[in-house]
């Protein structure tokens, strides 16, 4: 009895030391989870803005038939500040500065898909459609910068390009295997 009783005494204390010893870094990889869960949610949320900019000005460019890029490119700026990445809405330039880019897709070769952002299709081709890019890099507030007060520099890019079809009047988006720019 005497010894079971001071083993018990001997053993008293060491649930708080394995919680002092182990609570720093279970902290600190509960925060690197949360902080690629902040990074994983804003791509997705970036994917999803995009894909709705070209979904939209590509419908726009291919029901006029191509021609002028002003209206297309100002429907896909309008469906972009629609989606927010992390609270923020998305905001793309309204210039040719590389967010929306027009252009021609050529899937003549069922093999490979190429987007030529040098010319604009006529919509009598049935491999060569109507084609819009949406790009963009935007910056994430990281979840450790919510405790220290500023943004680190963190961010998420992603693309997004989707195709008119001239027969049906169909947009849809592709996955191109290459990218040309003049």
């Amino acid at each position: 009895m005497r010894t079971t009783r001071h083993y018990a005494i001997r053993r008293r204390g060491w649930a708080s030391l394995w919680l002092v010893i182990w609570l720093p870094a279970l902290l600190v990889l509960f925060s690197a989870l949360l902080g690629i869960a902040n990074l994983w949610l804003a791509r997705v949320e970036l994917e999803n803005a995009l894909e709705a900019a070209a979904l939209a000005a590509i419908k726009e460019w291919g029901d006029q038939r191509g021609g002028d890029t002003s209206q297309p490119r100002q429907v896909g700026i309008e469906f972009a500040s629609l989606n927010s990445i992390r609270g923020k809405p998305l905001a793309i330039g309204d210039k040719d500065d590389g967010n929306l880019i027009f252009g021609a897709i050529d899937s003549s070769d069922p093999d490979r898909v190429v987007f030529d952002a040098g010319i604009c299709p006529t919509g009598e081709s049935a491999a060569r459609k109507f084609g819009v890019r949406a790009q963009a890099l935007v910056p994430v507030r990281s979840f450790g910068s919510i405790f220290l007060g500023r943004i680190t520099g963190q961010s998420v890019q992603a693309k997004a390009t989707a195709e008119y079809d001239c027969q049906t009047g169909r947009v849809r988006l592709v996955r191109i295997d290459e990218f040309i720019r003049d």
